[in-house]
């Protein structure tokens, strides 16, 4: 593991160099001025802006925070609101189907924001990016793989047969289709609007990490739940970049028969040995104030003799969704 550590660290400092910035439209708002204001108490944040839908000011939408009483835009999509410093977000809701929110921007005391919040519609999906199979065996098996979900798939690589399902051979050298193409996994991606954190007690169950040690957290916790060095690899160059353009991550991890309620496979023959493992994230710029709870499920070591299947996916999941879910 040693190798592949310093791998992983070269990879996270180039990263880190390398890291785009996030686009005004995905993060829903725009910053035009942020200030120091001698007339804002140092544990406030004056917040002044205009609420728009499709470009068009938006009359009478009603905007709020965690801990803000609600005031409403005028004529001319136009508000001014005191949040508290400590607050993680503003929304503006037009109606039961349109908000937009102002998240993941520090509300700084004693100052003055001026800003645009793009309001959306409510039914804008998740991403369930990037569930990749890995399928093992020592000897030449021929496998079927169907795929079962309501969620809408966005793409499959191999393309899945009109039956949802993939035909593939698999043994020592890897996975290989019907026309002799070979393949290090299955790979589907969908979209859901129904994705959310499972919660015990009003607590997040999962765990808080600052991003600067976001790689020995993967591969602690990835090695815990049974994944190899490849699979260690893949899953965290996939995911690491876009977790450090975070302070901090609340991260939660699913097994299993919770990842079957979400997306079943009907795999024959039947896996000696299956796992697999989904994991939800949502970044925060500070320190975030949230209650959260360690899973309470126990980790059963995972065997890889015989024919063996092997998944994992995940989702970013945003602020306002993970504290809807307390």
């Amino acid at each position: 593991m040693k190798k592949l550590s310093a791998t992983l660290v070269l990879f996270f400092f180039i990263s880190v160099c390398v890291a785009g910035v996030k686009s005004e439209l995905a993060m829903g708002y725009k910053i035009l001025k942020d200030t120091v204001d001698a007339t804002v108490e140092s544990g406030k944040c004056k917040i002044s802006g205009i609420a728009t839908y499709d470009g068009v000011p938006i009359a009478n939408a009603v905007v709020y925070g965690e801990k803000t009483r609600s005031v409403r835009t005028n004529a001319k999509g136009e508000f001014e609101v005191t949040v508290e410093s400590t607050e993680q977000y503003l929304i503006v809701t037009m109606d039961s189907e349109r908000e937009g929110y102002l998240e993941g921007y520090k509300f700084t005391g004693g100052h003055s924001i001026d800003c645009e919040i793009y309001v959306r519609d409510l039914s804008m999906m998740i991403n369930v990016d990037k569930p990749v199979i890995y399928l093992y065996s020592d000897n030449d098996i021929s496998v079927n793989v169907g795929l079962e979900t309501k969620m809408n798939l966005v793409f499959t690589y191999p393309q899945l047969s009109e039956n949802n399902d993939w035909k593939m051979h698999v043994g020592a050298s890897g996975i290989e289709d019907m026309k002799g193409k070979y393949y290090p996994y299955l790979f589907w991606e969908g979209q859901t609007d129904e994705l959310t954190y499972s919660t015990d007690d009003n607590a997040i169950i999962g765990e808080l990490v600052k991003t600067d040690s976001i790689v020995p957290y993967l591969e602690k916790t990835l090695s815990t739940y049974g994944l190899n060095e490849t699979e260690t690899t893949d899953f965290i160059t996939y995911w690491a970049p876009r977790m450090i353009q975070y302070e901090y991550v609340v991260t939660q991890f699913d097994l299993d028969e919770l990842v079957s309620s979400m997306a079943s496979l009907d795999v024959s023959p039947i896996p000696d040995h299956q796992r697999r493992l989904y994991m939800l994230f949502t970044g925060f710029d500070t320190e975030p104030d949230i209650q959260l709870t360690t899973p309470s499920f126990e980790v059963i070591p995972f065997e890889r003799n015989g024919f063996t299947l092997l998944e994992w996916g995940g989702s970013e999941v945003s602020r306002i969704r993970l504290f809807r879910a307390l």
